[in-house]
């Protein structure tokens, strides 16, 4: 079998195309020859203390271009780069440290005292490879080095190259693991499907703990094309957005399809003129028709792609449309047909193969499957070995003209802002707290953000806050999984026939209550 590694492209893109920029941020710019020379300097320095092929490297850094090095520098070392979220609560850090037995970081100066704290005991067990402002390196090691002879490895296309963290469903985050097999087939597959080249710019507007930067990362460089960075702070500024697609002449754009309403909400989208832009991606939530015909209007030179898929299978669906099919965009759109190297099949409740129009669970067999959870058994349980095939949750159904439907979710996972979440991690760690008695974590529809999180909770109403509760979250939770809202009431909450919480009663509490405000 031919070994085809996710990073083995950037030394012949380097001696084919030197001076062409891989990856800009603002005015900093990396050109393919630089991040060869760079990313191999950091391959050096992290190998010094990698045992073995699947041997686990953090990334504790900032979105920016020296984040871009590190990832193909821990990739060409031999081992697997495991980016975390520096927003993350302590907690989940050491959570993902610990499962992921990481020894071994990568991280910028002004990150290390947060990571020390993230670190704790295993500070002074931990070999920190620092990249400076003027992308010098410092080692700061905690163990010898070991000597190359007596490794003896060799990565091949089914070792691990990264573990991506997404909520779990017990309250605890878990690490989808990724081979080199599943990003290449992916990247290829989108180099050759939305006919990616040199002369791309692709816009990397997901944070690099999040799947959709592999496809902004890996498959723009596998075609020599640009990475053009949005940095954190500025990811959800829609007036920045939009000039930037028109003033960095972006070709490709992927982002979760909230941050297309922002723009066309806020972002003074009417302002510029948007020629180059060809692709637009959005996958991670729904988009609705009404909106995807206006971006039509504004992206007129574009097609349209409505991605679907999760982390754990890589994507798996795609539908397409050009914007100049106007009126004529299907209501609601369809997440369209299975990527070729895709099979799949819909099972009603039944346990009987779904006829057309008829609703059932998506069941995906891909090469770009995740192996599993990093430690984790659960995947044993969302996976089902009648069919061979990966367990999605979805509710689906197919359409006369070949295209699938999504329908509802089969579990509480839901997708916010592109993230997606699990409310029963939410519920978990509420509950968690000493003065609260009973949680009910729901999501109502919004247009900008996708869902909004509701959280009702049971306690006596003097003892708690909603700083106190907000600020409980955070230390427990990432960002995005913080309740928009708190309802506190020293009520119990309402239960269904089996003594669950009954979430759809809360939504019609809520529902009554913002009808009375109103």
């Amino acid at each position: 079998m031919k070994i085809d590694l996710a990073h083995s492209f950037i030394e012949p893109m380097a001696a084919n195309q030197p001076n062409v920029i891989a990856v800009k941020m603002k005015d900093n710019q990396l050109s393919y020859q630089g991040l060869n020379q760079r990313s191999a300097e950091i391959a050096t320095q992290v190998a010094q203390f990698v045992k073995t092929s699947e041997t686990c490297v953090g990334m504790f850094i900032e979105k920016s271009i020296d984040a871009v090095v590190a990832i193909y520098g821990i990739l060409r070392s031999g081992s697997v780069y495991v980016p975390m979220d520096i927003k993350n609560p302590v907690e989940r850090l050491r959570h993902i440290i610990k499962q992921c037995e990481i020894d071994t970081l990568v991280t910028t100066p002004n990150n290390v005292s947060k990571l020390d704290e993230a670190l704790g005991e295993r500070a002074s067990q931990t070999n920190l490879i620092v990249i400076n402002d003027d992308a010098s390196l410092t080692l700061i090691p905690a163990s010898s080095p070991i000597p190359l002879e007596k490794k003896g490895f060799r990565v091949e296309n089914q070792n691990l190259a990264t573990v991506l963290y997404t909520s779990g469903s017990t309250g605890v985050p878990k690490g989808v693991m990724l081979t080199h097999n599943c990003l290449t087939r992916f990247c290829d597959w989108s180099v050759d499907y939305f006919k990616l080249t040199a002369e791309d710019k692709c816009i990397s507007h997901a944070p690099l703990h999040f799947d959709l930067s592999i496809f902004d990362i890996f498959a723009a460089h596998r075609a020599g094309a640009t990475t053009v960075l949005v940095p954190d702070g500025m990811s959800g500024n829609p007036r920045y957005l939009t000039k930037l697609i028109a003033t960095e002449s972006i070709t490709v754009w992927q982002s979760v399809p909230s941050v297309l309403v922002l723009l066309l909400k806020y972002g003074a989208i009417e302002n510029y003129q948007y020629p180059n832009l060809r692709q637009v991606l959005f996958a991670g939530e729904k988009l609705s028709t009404e909106n995807a015909k206006k971006l039509a209007t504004h992206f007129s030179n574009a097609t349209l792609h409505n991605i679907y898929g999760s982390t754990e299978t890589n994507n798996s669906f795609v539908f397409s449309f050009p914007a100049s099919l106007g009126d004529d965009i299907p209501d609601p759109l369809p997440i369209g047909k299975a990527y070729s190297y895709v099979d799949y099949m819909i099972v009603t409740l039944e346990g009987e193969p779904a006829g057309i129009g008829e609703e059932g669970e998506l069941y995906v067999k891909t090469p770009t499957l995740m192996r599993g959870y990093r430690n984790n058994k659960a995947y044993l349980y969302e996976s089902d070995a009648r069919y061979g095939y990966f367990k999605t949750n979805d509710i689906v159904k197919q359409l006369p003209d070949g295209n699938v439907q999504f329908c509802a979710r089969a579990d509480d996972v839901l997708k916010s802002n592109g993230y997606r979440i699990n409310v029963t991690e939410i519920d978990t760690v509420l509950q968690s707290h000493d003065v609260i008695r009973e949680v009910g974590t729901f999501a109502v529809p919004d247009d900008e953000i996708g869902n909004r999180l509701i959280a009702y909770i049971c306690a006596d109403e003097d003892t708690l806050s909603m700083l106190e509760l907000k600020t409980y979250c955070a230390k427990h939770l990432p960002h995005y999984a913080v309740p928009h809202e708190f309802e506190i009431t020293s009520e119990p909450l309402p239960k269904t026939s089996s003594g669950k919480v009954n979430k759809q009663q809360l939504k019609k509490m809520r529902q009554e209550k913002h009808v009375e405000i109103t």
